[in-house]
């Protein structure tokens, strides 16, 4: 995808901005390159307190590949700084109404 070059240099320009960042997350993943999505999620989100994109679309990306307690350890940081964040406190609900047993368990993807 033409797209990935031109985010990737967007995201080295402004590593501040969120919508980049999940940008190019969003188009690793269209790729069928989940581990490199996450991977940039990891890295931008010590920088994105501010905002919960970047934390949100981390978190979808770990409970799709079966990384429920990492996604968990995201949302619980993630509504510390933003509580009002309904996509995370559903999504934190899904994951924990799944049991202690989906860890490991690939998923669907999800909102």
């Amino acid at each position: 995808m033409e797209a990935e070059p031109a985010l990737r240099q967007a995201h080295h320009l402004d590593p501040q901005s969120a919508r980049v960042a999940s940008e190019l997350m969003s188009t690793l993943t269209r790729l069928g390159r989940q581990p490199e999505a996450i991977a940039v999620g990891w890295a931008a989100l010590p920088r994105q307190t501010s905002h919960p994109l970047v934390p949100y679309h981390l978190a979808t990306l770990l409970h799709g590949v079966g990384e429920n307690r990492q996604a968990l350890e995201v949302l619980q940081g993630l509504l510390a700084a933003h509580p009002e964040y309904e996509p995370a406190k559903k999504l934190k609900h899904r994951i924990e109404a799944m049991g202690p047993t989906a860890e490991g368990t690939p998923k669907a993807q999800t909102d």
